[in-house]
C-alpha cells in the first residue's frame, strides 16, 4: 500500500484533489446503505471520482441520484473485490452486516471479519495511499456504571456482547494492526448515527420507526450516543484527510439516555413518550420469548433479542474529544437529525401518515375566524349532538363549557377520528400579571381543581411552553378567587375546560397540548355569569344580555369582557392558524407569552 499521503482538501473551491491536480479516485464500499450513502454523497459533492460497490441484492435507492461507476461485487468474494479496487487511489470500507440478530452467525463474521480483511489486502495489491475503515463504537469499552468511554478504554474481545459487536471487534483489530504495521490505514468509530435515508433501517432507525408506529409502550434504562448521520459522514473525510494510521477515532454526538432520546422524539412529534420503566430481567424474559418464538419458530428477525437486553444493561455513552482535537470533528445536538429521520420515514412509507390533530373548545364562536371555509359533519354524541369541523388532518369542535363536556366531546371525536393529539384550545383567566389580554400560552401542567390530579402536555411542553393551567368547575370571577387559585396550585392561568381533554388523551394513550388565549386579567372582576350556563354547558346570551341590561353597574365590565374575548379569540385563532397546520413539526418558534 502507497504510505504517501500527498493530497490536499481545497474547501474554498469543494473539490477533492492531489497536490499535482488529479482528481481523487475513491471506491466506496457500503454506499447504499445508512452511512455509506452520507459518505458517497459528500465524496460526490467534493467532486471526488467516486466507484462504488454494489451487491447485486442491494437497493439502490440511496445511490440513484450519485454520478459515479458502480461495480458488482460482494465483501465475501475477494476476487470480485480487487477487480473494484484497482486503480482507486482511496478506500472507504464502510459496509457492514449491521443486524443484532441472524439466523446463520457465520454469515457475519465472513461479512465483517473476512470482508475487512480482503479489503485491506486488495488495497495494499493494488497500492492504494489510504484505506479508512468504519468500525463501530461498540468496540469500546463500556460499564454498568454508565462512564463515558473513549479509544483508551480497557476493553477485550471477551467483553463483547452478541456477534455484531465481537465480528466488529475482530475486523478492527485487523484494521489497527495493518496500519501499525506499516499500512497506511485509519479506523474511524461512528457511535449511533440518526438522520436521513436509514433505508433498511438499522438497529436505531427501527426506534424511530417503533416510536412512530406507538409500538414503545415502554422503556429500559440504558443510553446511546447519538451522532448526525451529515457530521459522522464529514468525519470521515477528516479522517482521509488527517488521522494516524493505526488510530481509531470515535465519531459521536450527544450522551443520551433512552428516554430522553423518547422524549425528543416526542417534542418533534406530538406522540407520547412511554412513561413506564421496564427492568432489565423483564426486557429479558420478553426478548427470550420473541427470540425462540419470531427468531427461531418463525425465522423472522425478532423486535427483541438476547444480545440487545445485554448490550442494554451498559449505557453506551463515548467521547469524541479526540477527534475533535486531532481531526477537527465536530459533535453536534441531535436534534435537526432526528427531524430529518422522523420526516423521512414518515415520507418514505414507513409508516402511515401522521394521523389527525382534534381541537376541542368550549363554544363555537370561539372557533372563528380560524374554521372559516372548513367543511361540518354532525357527530351523534349520546346525550347530543356535536358539529365538528373538518379540514385534512385537523378536526375541530365546541364541546360546551366545564370539564365534562370537554371530557364528552373529546372522547366523541376520538372514538370516530383517532387523532394522534388532542388540543384543548380556549380561552383563559390570568392568574399573574404579567399576562396580559391577548397573550397565547402552552403551560405544560394542567391540573383539576376538583380531583387534584395532573396531566401533562406530552408535546414537548417545557420546550414550547411551560407552567400550569388549573381546570376549575366554576367561574373564577374575583381577583381574590384568582389570588386563592395562585396560593393553592402555583398556576399562571384557569380555564374550566383542559383537564377533561388532557383525561381523555391520557386515558387513549395519544398526544395532548394545551393552548390558551387570556380574556381577562389578574386584576379583572368578571360579571357574575356562571348562572347563565346550561347544563349543556351553553352560554345563554340572550338572557344574560336582558339580565345585565337592567343592571348599569355591571355594563362597564361586560362591555370590556366582551371586547377582551374578542381579542383573545382572535390572537387565539391566528395562532391555531399557524402552527396547526403541520402537527408533526415542533414549534420552537411561536411567539409565547412567558411569565416572568
Amino acid at each position: 500500500m502507497n504510505t504517501n499521503n500527498n493530497f490536499v482538501l481545497i474547501r474554498g473551491h469543494s473539490r477533492l484533489i492531489f497536490s499535482s491536480g488529479a482528481t481523487v479516485k475513491v471506491f466506496v464500499t457500503g454506499a447504499t446503505g445508512f452511512v455509506g450513502c452520507h459518505v458517497a454523497r459528500l465524496l460526490a459533492a467534493q467532486g471526488a471520482d467516486l466507484r462504488l460497490l454494489v451487491r447485486a441484492s442491494s437497493r439502490t435507492d440511496n445511490i440513484a441520484d450519485i454520478h459515479a461507476e458502480r461495480v458488482s461485487g460482494d465483501l465475501r468474494d475477494p476476487d470480485s473485490l480487487k477487480k473494484a479496487i484497482a486503480g482507486c487511489e482511496f478506500v472507504f470500507h464502510v459496509a457492514a452486516d449491521y443486524r443484532l440478530w441472524v439466523r446463520d452467525p457465520q454469515e457475519m463474521y465472513r461479512a465483517n471479519v473476512e470482508g475487512t480483511k480482503a479489503i485491506i489486502r486488495a488495497a495494499q495489491e493494488s497500492g492504494v495511499r489510504r484505506v479508512i475503515y468504519t468500525s463501530s463504537v461498540a468496540t469500546m469499552g463500556f460499564t454498568k456504571e454508565g462512564h463515558i468511554a473513549d479509544e483508551s478504554s480497557p476493553v477485550s474481545l471477551a467483553d463483547m456482547i452478541g456477534h455484531y459487536k465481537r465480528s466488529k471487534f475482530m475486523a478492527e483489530q485487523i484494521a489497527l494492526e495493518a496500519g501499525r504495521n506499516g499500512a497506511n490505514v485509519v479506523v474511524v468509530n461512528p457511535t449511533t448515527p440518526i438522520g436521513e435515508s436509514d433505508i433498511k433501517p438499522t438497529p436505531t432507525g427501527r426506534i424511530v420507526v417503533d416510536f412512530l408506529k406507538r409500538k414503545f409502550p415502554a422503556y429500559v434504562d440504558t443510553g446511546l450516543n447519538l451522532a448526525d448521520v451529515s457530521e459522522v459522514a464529514r468525519g470521515h473525510l477528516l479522517a482521509m484527510e488527517k488521522a494516524v494510521p493505526g488510530e481509531r477515532y470515535i465519531l459521536g454526538g450527544e450522551n443520551l439516555t433512552l428516554k430522553q432520546i423518547l422524549d425528543k422524539l416526542s417534542a418533534l412529534t406530538g406522540l407520547p413518550s412511554p412513561t413506564t420503566r421496564v427492568p432489565h430481567a423483564v426486557a429479558m424474559g420478553f426478548a427470550v420469548f420473541d427470540q425462540f418464538f419470531t427468531g427461531t419458530v418463525l425465522g423472522k428477525e425478532p423486535r427483541a433479542t438476547i444480545d440487545a437486553v445485554r448490550m442494554g444493561q451498559k449505557k453506551m455513552f463515548a467521547s469524541s474529544a479526540k477527534a475533535e482535537r486531532e481531526l477537527g470533528y465536530k459533535a453536534v445536538p441531535v436534534e435537526d437529525a432526528l427531524r430529518r429521520a422522523v420526516n423521512w420515514f414518515q415520507t418514505h412509507g414507513y409508516v402511515e401518515a401522521a394521523g389527525k390533530t382534534a381541537a376541542v373548545r368550549a363554544l363555537e364562536r370561539e372557533l372563528r375566524p380560524w374554521v372559516n371555509g372548513w367543511s361540518t359533519v354532525t357527530l351523534d354524541a349520546g346525550a347530543k349532538c356535536l358539529r365538528v369541523f373538518e379540514n385534512g388532518d385537523l378536526v375541530a369542535v365546541a364541546g360546551g363549557i366545564g370539564c365534562a363536556n370537554a371530557e364528552h366531546a373529546a372522547r366523541a371525536v376520538v372514538e370516530k377520528y383517532r387523532p394522534q393529539m388532542l388540543v384543548s384550545a380556549g380561552v383563559a383567566g390570568a392568574l399573574i400579571h404579567s399576562l396580559k389580554v391577548g397573550s397565547v400560552i402552552l403551560p405544560n401542567v394542567i391540573v383539576d381543581a376538583a380531583t387534584g390530579a395532573e396531566y401533562r402536555s406530552t408535546f414537548g411542553g417545557e420546550i414550547i411552553g411551560g407552567g400550569i393551567l388549573v381546570s376549575v368547575s366554576d367561574i373564577a370571577a374575583s381577583p381574590d378567587a384568582k389570588s386563592k387559585l395562585v396560593e393553592q396550585f402555583h398556576a399562571l392561568a384557569v380555564d374550566m375546560e383542559a383537564a377533561g381533554v388532557a383525561k381523555v388523551a391520557q386515558q387513549e394513550q395519544i398526544g395532548f397540548r394545551c393552548v390558551k388565549a387570556i380574556s381577562d386579567e389578574a386584576g379583572f372582576e368578571m360579571p357574575p355569569v356562571s348562572r347563565f350556563v346550561d347544563s349543556a354547558g351553553n352560554f345563554e346570551t340572550a338572557k344574560f344580555a336582558a339580565w345585565v341590561s337592567v343592571r348599569p353597574w355591571l355594563w362597564a365590565r361586560t362591555i370590556a369582557l366582551g371586547r377582551n374575548t374578542g381579542r383573545a379569540t382572535k390572537a387565539l385563532c391566528e395562532w391555531l392558524a399557524r402552527n396547526l397546520q403541520q402537527p408533526s413539526v415542533n414549534v420552537n418558534g411561536a411567539k409565547l407569552a412567558e411569565a416572568k
